[in-house]
């Protein structure tokens, strides 16, 4: 268990099965069909409260999402989506747009009980995964159908309109630009907060801090907002 003195703080941003965050507005607020361009960064802790569940064999497409856990989606399987990012169930960072070839995957592992972040981009023709700033993987992809129906959620995806594939740990900070990040700009993120660099902050359309950087002095102001929540 991670230690704070924000221990209000430090509950909000606390993920297992019985939570996840609804971003209200979302459904045309966030958006991404076609070939439209999009970044987030996602600041996590793993600490799962159950063992892995064991693949099925090597899968690919959106099967491969057995036993996984959400960081945040736009997606509600077997009815409509846009996008979905995650953990496999051996921790492998999963990257998935609603078309062919849907998924882009690391090799890479996520440790348990440590800080890190992923930044998942696309620039309308590629999807890349960045882990703590560090290219990770990437895979050509085309435009997909747009979806304005389905909302944006932290730590869950839906299932037929019930909430599923819940995060077990913690989420600190999610920021969404609509636009892609090159290499130089991913970087520049471990050192700087979107909110005060006048580079990442262009095309920032949401940040959701709950368990602030010590860096961020100023009120947040999103576009989509949390539901039910306090901000920090």
């Amino acid at each position: 268990m991670i230690q704070s003195s924000n221990k209000k703080a430090l509950e909000l941003c606390h993920f297992d099965a019985s939570k996840h965050v609804y971003l209200d507005g979302s459904e045309s607020g966030l958006s991404f069909g076609e070939s439209s361009a999009f970044a987030t960064e996602i600041h996590f802790y793993c600490e799962p409260n159950s063992p892995p569940i064991d693949p099925p064999g090597h899968q690919q497409g959106p099967a491969q999402w057995h036993g996984h856990q959400v960081l945040l989606s736009k997606f509600n399987g077997c009815v409509s989506g846009e996008y979905r990012i995650g953990l496999d169930s051996q921790r492998h960072v999963i990257f998935q747009r609603e078309v062919s070839p849907w998924i882009v995957t690391t090799t890479d592992v996520i440790p348990l009980h440590e800080w890190h972040s992923i930044v998942c981009t696309y620039d309308g023709h590629f999807m890349r995964i960045y882990i703590d700033c560090r290219h990770a993987a990437h895979i050509a992809c085309g435009p997909q159908k747009t979806d304005l129906t389905t909302p944006s959620l932290i730590g869950a995806d839906l299932c037929g309109y019930a909430s599923a594939h819940h995060f077990e740990g913690y989420i600190s900070e999610v920021s969404l630009w609509q636009r892609s990040l090159d290499a130089a700009e991913v970087k520049s993120l471990s050192t700087s907060n979107p909110l005060n660099s006048k580079t990442l902050s262009k095309d920032l359309i949401g940040y959701w801090c709950v368990y602030q950087r010590e860096d961020v002095a100023a009120p947040v102001r999103n576009n989509v907002r949390l539901v039910g929540e306090q901000q920090f």
